[in-house]
């Protein structure tokens, strides 16, 4: 119509956070990446995020190049490629998830995935015999999650990458079980270590100890 005034430009899509959100679980919700949501936003520390802030929600463009396919863990929204590093945020919502329905403290589980890996998916660590998330080792817990998870994962440099969200629940399901047993879950930490015997309680089992426990006063 002559003379009328211009349609306002439509107001891009905003999100409120929630206490518990996370930039991964909200980027899930919208379709997108954590890493394109702190982007979108000028934030660089992932774990800036407040209840009732505003995002702003990147919008989705189909005009860029299609991404390669992913290894994706059956039933886990986790990416399974090899040595891949992950932040605390992307890995928070699983150990959040499978520490409740084992009964596992999260933020002792979280230690201890920041202990044995600072995340990063490792498909051999440099000793050349530990694995993944959680360290798991040829001659120690490695044997004991195939068995429990039906995965063949080989040893030394020759072992495949490892599903994430597996690993994690194994780690919670050990931890809930070692609570459970030893009432209290910085032992549960020793004996994931040291093993549940005698050897939890020496030096090196309360020197792991003292490093959860760093890594927990870090993260939260």
């Amino acid at each position: 119509v002559p003379g009328a005034a211009p349609s306002p430009e439509p107001a891009g899509k905003t999100y409120e956070v929630q206490r518990g959100d996370s930039f991964y679980t909200i980027a899930r919700q919208f379709n997108t990446t954590a890493e394109a949501l702190m982007a979108h936003n000028a934030i660089r520390d992932p774990n800036s995020l407040q209840p009732g802030q505003v995002l702003k929600i990147p919008e989705s463009s189909t005009s860029g190049p299609t991404p390669g396919p992913t290894q994706i863990d059956p039933g886990g929204a986790l990416p399974n490629v090899e040595d891949k590093q992950y932040t605390f945020e992307e890995l928070w919502p699983a150990i959040q998830r499978f520490s409740a329905q084992y009964g596992a403290d999260p933020k002792i589980v979280a230690g201890i995935v920041k202990q044995e890996s600072t995340f990063k998916n490792w498909q051999v660590h440099r000793d050349g015999t530990g694995h993944g998330l959680i360290g798991l080792d040829d001659n120690g817990e490695l044997p004991r999650f195939e068995k429990w998870s039906g995965i063949r994962v080989g040893r030394g440099r020759n072992a495949a990458s490892i599903p994430p969200e597996r690993q994690i629940e194994y780690l919670a399901k050990t931890i809930g079980e070692l609570t459970a047993k030893h009432r209290s879950g910085w032992a549960a930490a020793r004996a994931w270590h040291r093993g549940d015997y005698w050897a939890m309680n020496d030096a090196k089992g309360y020197r792991y100890e003292s490093y959860i426990r760093q890594h927990v006063a870090e993260l939260f």
